[in-house]
């Protein structure tokens, strides 16, 4: 691939139209109750596995997120890579909607 953005994409199912999720084809996290993405990529000389949902969001805003952001899922999709669908939140606002939507407590 010529890009880390045509590797993510590449890796997710083909989408139905404009407006669909991007489901993220490629492994996933085997403990139970995740659900999320996982990709190798190589960073700072060291492999790493990353969620493609984060990493889409970094490749777009061309920057490392902090680790007190997190990204939303406003489509409420763990696996979908959509950036439309996507959000730079902090962890408490990104807590404080999983609680409004039922998945916390």
């Amino acid at each position: 691939y010529d890009s880390l953005f045509e590797r993510l994409v590449a890796n997710t199912a083909e989408p139905a139209n404009d407006q669909a999720c991007w489901f993220w084809t490629g492994a996933v996290d085997s403990r139970p109750g995740r659900g999320y993405g996982r990709v190798n990529v190589r960073r700072g000389g060291r492999h790493r596995s990353l969620r493609p949902h984060r990493l889409i969001m970094e490749v777009l805003e061309n920057r490392e997120l902090t680790p007190d952001e997190e990204v939303d899922h406003l489509c409420h999709q763990p696996l979908c890579v959509n950036p439309d669908h996507l959000e730079i939140v902090t962890k408490q606002e990104n807590m404080r909607r999983q609680r409004r939507h039922g998945w916390r407590e």
